[in-house]
């Protein structure tokens, strides 16, 4: 891939997040869904305007997708919430004991929902993965986790990848898009530095895997096998996740936290910024299909 990633980051708009999270593009309206997880709010942003309008979630909530059928849902402090465009709750699919809540969370090329849980207090082993159905079912596929984060596929939908930040470590899966099954896990990628987290990640079109460095103020890349293809410098100290956005995906979208930098914080921390030419195309994102 080289290091054609050139365009610099600007801020959308003055919102700033305390914990910003979950970005999704919705290709129909052409804007960009994202949480501020810990304040419970789901913004819906004009990457053009800059300009952000807000509803709340009523409960802490770690990344929102659209729906087929319209309107949203979100993976929370519970489980999973079913909203309309203008917020009102529609229905709640509760699977989670006091003490944990959901964190990130994105659609299979199905149109399932997939979402890590965590206990509040990061206790090691207490995380699992979890799917959501069409139909309604909750499904745990994973256990012993402690922080799953970022989560896609690969451009064929036959890989599925995961990062646990607490652990350390972004795996590969073989993906049974029928089936919603995944197996064969192998570890591609591992983070040891101080002070760092791997985090939230996206998949572009060539199958490269860009993962935000908590902490380290840049998105890493690397390909399906783990090999790195380099860092893309952000103006930011917590960059947390990514997506593709845009007429052509042409647009690269990344959430921020302003969270715990006290003093350290910079005017730009929590912001959402995008990189106008990163020197990818990423791929779409799914409406959940229930």
């Amino acid at each position: 891939m080289g290091d054609k990633a050139s365009g610099l980051a600007n801020a959308v708009g003055a919102m700033r997040a305390e914990v910003g999270e979950g970005p999704h593009w919705d290709r129909e309206r052409q804007v960009l869904w994202w949480v501020d997880l810990l304040e419970g709010l789901v913004h819906r942003s004009d990457l053009g305007s800059g300009e952000t309008t807000t509803l709340s979630a009523g409960r802490p909530v770690g990344a929102v997708v659209t729906r087929g059928p319209g309107g949203l849902v979100t993976a929370d402090s519970r489980g999973f919430s079913f909203l309309s465009a203008d917020g009102e709750v529609l229905d709640r699919v509760e699977v989670l004991a006091p003490g944990h809540r959901m964190n990130d969370a994105k659609t299979d090329p199905a149109g399932r929902l997939w979402a890590g849980s965590t206990a509040t207090d990061f206790a090691s082993g207490q995380g699992a993965l979890h799917v959501l159905s069409p139909g309604g079912g909750v499904e745990t596929v994973l256990s012993g986790l402690t922080l799953p984060n970022g989560l896609g596929w690969s451009p064929k939908g036959d890989i599925f990848y995961l990062v646990d930040s607490v652990q350390g470590w972004l795996r590969a899966w073989d993906f049974q898009a029928e089936l919603g099954k995944i197996s064969s896990p192998r570890t591609i990628a591992e983070f040891s530095r101080q002070g760092e987290l791997p985090d939230g990640l996206c998949v572009d079109a060539t199958g490269t895997i860009w993962v935000a460095i908590w902490g380290g103020s840049r998105l890493e890349r690397y390909g399906p096998e783990g090999q790195p293809f380099g860092p893309i410098p952000l103006p930011v100290t917590q960059p947390s996740s990514c997506t593709f956005a845009g007429l052509r995906l042409e647009t690269l979208v990344v959430t921020s936290a302003r969270r715990g930098l006290a003093g350290r914080a910079t005017p730009l921390d929590g912001a959402l910024l995008t990189v106008a030419s990163p020197g990818a195309i990423g791929l779409p994102a799914t409406n959940f299909a229930g």
